[in-house]
């Protein structure tokens, strides 16, 4: 299959273009308020686009386009940052498809979801799903006081199990043994109640479907119960987008969107490459045709098993730096965004040094070959690749 991400990419926009969903054009990795046209009371996020979700779906729903489908390039920088790239899972940059309407008619678009699932022919007895269980959520609001940014505790709330939610599952055809109930956790940054980085400042309920690529590793095996398991990879994800975060009385606590003026709507992601790896039955991200034909065009061998994974790892960080430049993206520490993608930056020409050392090679024509290797394979999917090559070479090395 050339270019699976390709493939599938053009198949989520013809299946969904045909059901008369509106079709978006995917916005910038920068957030611009200017350019990107979005209502002034939601906030663009001071990172690069991490997620198809409040800026992306408003903008559409804002100008009349519900429902709608999108396929947008992300880069989530802690990724990257915190060694999750090589993990067989994350890529840094990724894509994911998405599609939103509002509240009242999400049933109906997932219905269409489901049904453009069970058109890539995914084997239905490896699909799971979770649903927020219910619990007491405890969160965090960013808040901006002057030129600082800290974040503070906001007033733990009790939210019910979303029963509705399982109960679209079980309509989908997905048995309960398994559609799997998630208690609220937080590891300070995310959270399974809000879906969302716990300092922004929308949420909802959020779900997920999963697919089996791997065997049991105990005899209580189900999804997100061991972030060592290798049995399932996560490839969609339901949101609601329905409370904020406001402060009131001094104190800082969820409230709904209907109490505050805005609309309540539902999304659903799809991780396109993820997705990718279900329908070939492909446990490890790296054997896509995206990352591993580059490399053995630059290795010059079909057969590249025997190569050091930072190989893998520096291919994938050279797409991320690469649509990142495309993007106009520059290194400084005057904002969050440069900051990131100076670190990246940092990071890569780490692993380019590892690589050049392993494969004897200077890293001057490592990082070349393999930036202009990958911009030609890789422009069809975003023609400025190859006007960033130079660019991108200059900032990893000079």
């Amino acid at each position: 299959m050339k270019m699976a991400k390709l493939t599938l990419k053009r198949a989520f926009e013809k299946f969904f273009k045909e059901k008369g969903y509106y079709l978006g054009k995917p916005l910038s990795l920068i957030p611009d308020r200017e350019t990107d046209k979005i209502d002034p009371f939601y906030e663009f996020s001071r990172t690069y686009r991490a997620s198809v979700g409040a800026t992306t779906f408003l903008k559409e729903l804002k100008q009349g386009h519900d429902p709608f489908a999108i396929v947008q390039q992300c880069y989530r920088h802690p990724d990257v940052k915190y060694g999750r790239i090589g993990d067989g899972k994350h890529l840094g940059l990724f894509h994911l498809g998405g599609i939103g309407t509002r509240i009242e008619n999400k049933e109906q678009m997932i219905k269409d979801f489901f049904e453009f699932i069970n058109s890539l022919a995914l084997d239905q007895n490896k699909i799971w799903a979770s649903y927020f269980g219910g619990g007491t959520v405890e969160s965090k609001v960013e808040v901006i006081d002057g030129a600082k940014t800290y974040c503070k505790d906001m007033v733990p709330q009790h939210f019910e199990e979303d029963i509705e939610r399982k109960k679209i599952f079980l309509s989908m055809g997905i048995p309960e043994g398994r559609i799997i109930p998630l208690p609220y956790k937080s590891d300070g940054n995310f959270t399974n109640f809000s879906g969302i980085p716990s300092c922004d400042m929308y949420g909802g309920y959020r779900s997920h479907l999963y697919y089996e690529i791997g065997n049991p590793c105990s005899e209580k095996c189900y999804p997100e119960h061991d972030e060592k398991c290798n049995r399932f990879i996560e490839f969609a994800v339901f949101i609601d987008e329905t409370i904020e975060k406001t402060e009131r009385n001094g104190k800082w606590s969820w409230v709904p969107f209907y109490e505050t003026g805005k609309f309540p709507f539902s999304v659903v992601g799809i991780g396109i490459q993820r997705t990718a790896m279900a329908v070939r039955n492909i446990n490890r991200v790296e054997k896509l045709d995206f990352i591993s034909e580059p490399l053995k065009k630059f290795i010059g061998k079909d057969d590249i098993t025997g190569y050091p994974k930072e190989i893998y790892n520096l291919e994938m960080l050279l797409q991320s730096v690469l649509y990142l430049t495309a993007d106009g993206a520059v290194p400084s520490t005057r904002s969050n965004r440069k900051r990131q993608f100076k670190e990246l930056l940092g990071i890569t020409l780490d692993t380019a040094k590892s690589v050049a050392e392993s494969l004897n090679k200077p890293i001057e024509e490592i990082v070349g070959n393999l930036l202009n290797i990958t911009a030609d394979y890789l422009k069809e999917d975003k023609p400025e690749l190859v006007n960033a090559i130079n660019r991108a070479y200059d900032y990893i090395l000079k």
